[in-house]
């Protein structure tokens, strides 16, 4: 079985994605990616799960992404509130797609959340999501976006973007690092949260303290499982592959659908 490649056309431009099974037809498994992320990015992780699981799997580039139309205009301060509640509801609608597993890495982890807060899902496996910016946060992306081989760490994202890599880092770098951010926090969506979330963090975050997981688990109680993963940093899914697919695969066995 391999992906499919394909897009759709929204009210807000065409949105690219590639699906294994058929997503209209029973629970799918979404992936969301991360702040300068796309489809391809995820690699093997989506088809692993696929595979295991035997439930479709879609994954997307959202705007401004991959190979989704180009995004214009200034990036608002709420836009990842305005994906979860806004873009992807009318995506979803116009595939079919209906109570669905969500997992998310960074920026798409909490998507996940105010999206589950707002909408029917299943499920929703987090890796790395973030609901407040911590001043580690605004660190992490000085030190990414500064770093002396960032050319050569452009040059992979392009095979990625294309030619809206600048536009999107520029956006992700210069919307965290605006005053006005400091500010920006979704715990309050965290209580209206009622499917079963799991949660991973690296232990060597490099944009998040501890505290910020267990916050997501406090925020959401008894519906929340945590687990922090060892000797890794931001992107669980790569660093340590392994254990995160184990992971994800066991939470998602328990999830009826």
């Amino acid at each position: 079985m391999t992906f499919i490649e394909s897009a759709v056309d929204t009210s807000y431009g065409k949105i690219a994605f590639k699906s294994v099974g058929d997503y209209s037809s029973k629970t799918c498994i979404v992936f969301l990616h991360d702040a300068i992320g796309s489809s391809s990015i995820w690699g093997s992780f989506p088809m692993k799960v696929y595979k295991a699981t035997q439930l479709p799997v879609l994954v997307f580039d959202r705007l401004g992404y991959g190979k989704s139309d180009e995004e214009h205009g200034i990036r608002a301060t709420n836009y990842l509130q305005y994906e979860a509640e806004i873009r992807m509801p009318e995506l979803f609608e116009k595939l079919g797609i209906s109570a669905p597993i969500l997992i998310g890495h960074s920026d798409g982890g909490s998507i996940a959340l105010v999206y589950a807060a707002n909408f029917q899902t299943k499920a929703v496996f987090s890796m790395a999501g973030h609901v407040y910016e911590e001043e580690i946060t605004r660190q992490g992306i000085i030190d990414f976006t500064t770093q002396k081989d960032f050319d050569v760490i452009n040059s992979k994202l392009e095979k990625h973007h294309g030619l809206k890599t600048k536009k999107l880092i520029s956006a992700w770098r210069d919307t965290w690092l605006t005053e006005e951010y400091r500010t920006w926090n979704i715990e309050s969506y965290l209580p209206k949260i009622s499917c079963p979330v799991f949660a991973i963090q690296g232990e060597n975050d490099e944009y998040a303290t501890a505290q910020h997981l267990l916050d997501i688990q406090k925020g959401i109680g008894e519906n929340c499982q945590i687990k922090f993963i060892e000797n890794c940093g931001h992107v669980p899914y790569k660093e340590k592959t392994d254990e995160s697919l184990m992971l994800a695969l066991d939470f998602i066995s328990q999830i009826e659908y």
